[in-house]
C-alpha cells in the first residue's frame, strides 16, 4: 500500500468504496427480484443505476490495491465509464419515478451516457495506442490525495478534463431540473428530494475542488452515491412495509367478508336442514301410516262381517297401534332436532325384535320372509332409529321383486369381535356398479314413476353412522345383498 493510503481522508474513501459495492448489489438483487410486469418500472431503471454503481465503487476500492501502472490507468479509466453510465440511469430512474415528461432530463441522460462511451472508447484504444487520452504518463505528478494513495503518479489530460467539466455540469443541470420536476408534478418523497439536493450539493463541491486543484480533490459524487444507496434502502423498507400493512388489510376485509358469507351459508344450511328433515319425516312416516290404515279397512271390512272375528281385529288394532306409536316418534324427533341425534343414549336392543316391528310396519304383502336372526342376538342402538332403518330396507326390496313370481327376503346375521353384522337379500338382480355408487347419495331412486324420494337409502346410511356402524352393498353377491354392521354391546363385546 502507498504511504498516503493512511490518511483518513482516504480511508473513508476505501471504507465507503467496499460499503457502497455490497450495498448496490445487495440492492441490485432485491430490485431486479421486486419487478412485475414487462412495463415501465422504475425498479428496472434501478436495477440499471444500482449495478453499474456496485461495480463503479468496487472499481474504486480496488484502484487502491498494488498494482501495476497500466492496471491503474485501467481501472481509472473504467471509473469513468461506470460512473457516467450509473449517474445517466439514476437521472432515467428518477425521471420514471417522478413521471416527469421533461425532454431534457432524457437529453441530459444521454449525455452522461455519451460520456460514459467516450471513457469506454479510451479504455479500448489504449492497448492500442499504449498511452491513454485521459492520463497520459507524461503529465505533472498527481495532487489529489486518493490519487496519490492509488499509486497514479499522472494526472488527467485535457480530454479527461472535458469530460469531467461535461459530466458534473450535466450533473448539476440534472439535480436542478429533477428537483424543479418533484416540485411540479406534487410527488414531494423528502427521502428523493434529499438525495437529489445532496447529489447536486457533492457535485457543486467536487467542481470547486477540482477547479483549485485541491488535495481533496475526489469522486464526491460517488460518496453521494453511497448515501443514495442508503435512501433507496430505506424507501424499499418503507414501500415492503406499507405493502405488507396494505395485504394485512385487505386480509382482514377478506376475513370480515369469509365470516360474513360463512353466516350466511349456515342459515341457508339450517333452511335447508328443515326442508330435508320434512322430507325425511314425510318419507318416514309413509309406510307405518299405510299400515295403520290398511289395518283399519280391514278392522272395518271384518265388522261388516256376518261373523266378525274378533281376534284377528285385535290383532289388526295391535298393529295399528304399533305404527302410529311409531309415526309419533318420528314427529317427537323431529321437534327434538335442536339436540344432536348422538346426545339420545344408545341401549341394548334385541336384533330379532328390532326386525319383527320393521316388517310388521312394511306394506310387503305376498313376499316370504326367511328371518334366521339368533333370538340372543343384541345390539347397541336406538330401537325406533334402527326400525326405521330396516322399514327402508324391506320396502325397497320388496319394490325391487313386484314383478317376480316368487318374491322373497332372508335377513342373517352373525357376531364378530365388536360388531354385528346383518345382511339383507331378496331376489332381486344386483344393481349395477353405476347404481351402487349412487345408491346412498341424496336424492336417488330408481323408479321411473317419481314412486320414491330418493331418500331411504341416504336416511339409512346417516342412521347407521350415528350408531358408528357401516352399511354397503355386496358387490359380489348376485342378488341384492345389503350388508349393515352395528356395534355389540361393551359387555357382549369384552367377552
Amino acid at each position: 500500500m502507498h504511504p498516503y493510503f493512511t490518511h483518513p481522508v482516504v480511508l473513508s474513501v476505501w471504507t465507503a468504496a467496499w460499503t457502497t459495492a455490497a450495498l448496490f448489489a445487495w440492492l441490485t438483487l432485491s430490485n431486479a427480484l421486486s419487478i412485475r410486469g414487462r412495463g415501465s418500472d422504475p425498479r428496472r431503471l434501478y436495477v440499471w443505476f444500482t449495478a453499474l454503481s456496485s461495480a463503479h465503487a468496487l472499481t474504486i476500492a480496488l484502484a487502491f490495491m498494488p498494482t501495476s501502472e497500466p492496471v491503474k490507468v485501467g481501472l481509472f479509466q473504467l471509473m469513468w465509464v461506470l460512473g457516467a453510465a450509473s449517474l445517466s440511469y439514476w437521472v432515467r430512474a428518477v425521471r420514471e419515478f417522478c413521471r416527469s415528461s421533461s425532454r431534457f432530463l432524457t437529453w441530459n441522460s444521454r449525455g452522461l451516457l455519451l460520456i460514459s462511451a467516450g471513457a469506454l472508447f479510451d479504455l479500448l484504444l489504449t492497448p492500442i495506442r499504449s498511452k491513454s487520452l485521459m492520463f497520459p504518463a507524461e503529465t505533472t505528478p498527481a495532487v489529489s490525495l486518493t490519487m496519490k494513495a492509488a499509486g497514479m503518479s499522472a494526472t488527467v489530460s485535457p480530454y479527461g478534463v472535458v469530460l469531467g467539466v461535461l459530466g458534473v455540469s450535466l450533473m448539476l443541470t440534472a439535480c436542478v431540473v429533477l428537483y424543479r420536476e418533484l416540485l411540479r408534478t406534487g410527488n414531494r418523497d423528502p427521502f428523493l428530494m434529499f438525495g437529489i439536493a445532496l447529489s447536486g450539493v457533492c457535485t457543486a463541491a467536487e467542481i470547486g475542488l477540482s477547479a483549485t486543484n485541491s488535495a481533496y480533490n475526489m469522486p464526491i459524487v460517488f460518496m453521494a452515491n453511497l448515501i443514495e444507496a442508503f435512501r433507496i434502502s430505506w424507501v424499499t423498507q418503507r414501500d415492503a412495509s406499507a405493502e405488507l400493512e396494505r395485504i394485512r388489510q385487505a386480509k382482514s376485509q377478506q376475513a370480515a367478508i369469509i365470516e360474513r358469507q360463512l353466516a350466511d351459508l349456515k342459515s341457508i344450511s339450517r333452511l335447508a336442514k328443515v326442508g330435508e328433515n320434512t322430507a325425511r319425516l314425510s318419507h318416514d312416516m309413509r309406510n307405518p301410516l299405510t299400515v295403520a290404515l290398511g289395518s283399519l279397512d280391514m278392522i272395518e271390512s271384518e265388522l261388516s262381517a256376518p261373523a266378525p272375528d274378533h281376534a284377528a281385529m285385535e290383532r289388526l288394532v295391535v298393529l295399528a297401534r304399533q305404527s302410529l306409536q311409531h309415526v309419533t316418534g318420528l314427529a317427537m324427533k323431529v321437534t327434538s332436532q335442536a339436540r344432536p341425534p348422538t346426545s339420545e343414549t344408545l341401549s341394548e336392543v334385541t336384533l330379532v325384535s328390532v326386525i319383527d316391528d320393521a316388517w310388521s310396519l312394511s306394506p310387503a304383502s305376498g313376499i316370504r320372509l326367511l328371518n334366521d336372526v339368533d333370538p340372543n342376538l343384541h345390539v347397541l342402538g336406538r330401537a325406533t332409529e334402527l326400525i326405521q332403518v330396516f322399514v327402508n330396507l324391506l320396502a325397497n326390496a320388496a319394490q325391487a321383486q313386484e314383478t317376480a313370481a316368487k318374491p322373497w327376503i332372508r335377513i342373517e346375521a352373525e357376531e364378530r369381535e365388536r360388531t354385528v353384522r346383518v345382511v339383507v337379500r331378496d331376489g332381486g338382480t344386483r344393481p349395477s356398479e353405476e347404481t351402487i355408487d349412487r345408491m346412498f347419495r341424496t336424492p336417488f331412486t330408481t323408479h321411473a314413476d317419481q314412486r320414491g324420494t330418493g331418500l331411504g337409502l341416504s336416511i339409512c346410511k346417516q342412521i347407521v353412522t350415528e350408531h358408528d356402524g357401516s352399511i354397503w352393498v355386496d358387490r359380489e353377491a348376485p342378488n341384492t345383498t345389503i350388508v349393515v354392521e352395528l356395534p355389540r354391546p361393551l359387555a357382549a363385546a369384552a367377552q
